[in-house]
């Protein structure tokens, strides 16, 4: 998908809480939730076609009737980590659902630590550095001692 997933919200029960718009497809189509925790999906149709009368879910063996106006809701129990998978009743419209492991945060998290890590090791090349920046060694602590250089 070429979207990033979308992160579930949480109430004040303690349940994840996704509102999912159906027109022609599941906006958003791709979600992340953490293991454990139920899950609530909130469908909104605003589409007539046939194909978004119902959703239809690789676990749980869910199978809704979604409201041809307003909002259905549709609450699913606490997952293991994995896929779930759910497409309308004919299989055009599709989506998924990544149940992660509630120990590790998500990917696109790390990943933000990590580039936020790396930019404490990154200056710019000489040449590239502005008028105002300290030249080559200035500036930057001497690791023995602490002291800036």
């Amino acid at each position: 998908m070429p979207w990033a997933p979308v992160q579930a919200r949480a109430d004040t029960s303690g349940r994840q809480v996704v509102d999912i718009t159906v027109r022609g497809g599941y906006s958003p189509a791709s979600i992340q939730v953490v293991a454990g925790l139920p899950l609530r999906l909130r469908f909104r149709r605003d589409d007539d076609d046939d194909c978004s009368e119902r959703v239809v879910f690789s676990t749980s063996r869910v199978d809704c009737r979604l409201a041809t106006s307003g909002l259905t809701t549709v609450d699913l129990p606490a997952q293991p980590p994995g896929v779930i998978r759910f497409t309308c009743g004919m299989g055009r419209y599709r989506g998924r659902i990544e149940v992660l492991d509630g120990t590790r945060p998500p990917i696109g998290f790390r990943l933000r630590q990590l580039m936020a890590r790396l930019a404490q090791f990154c200056r710019p090349h000489p040449q590239e550095r502005d008028a105002g920046e300290p030249s080559d060694g200035e500036g930057i602590p001497d690791d023995r001692s602490g002291q800036v250089r």
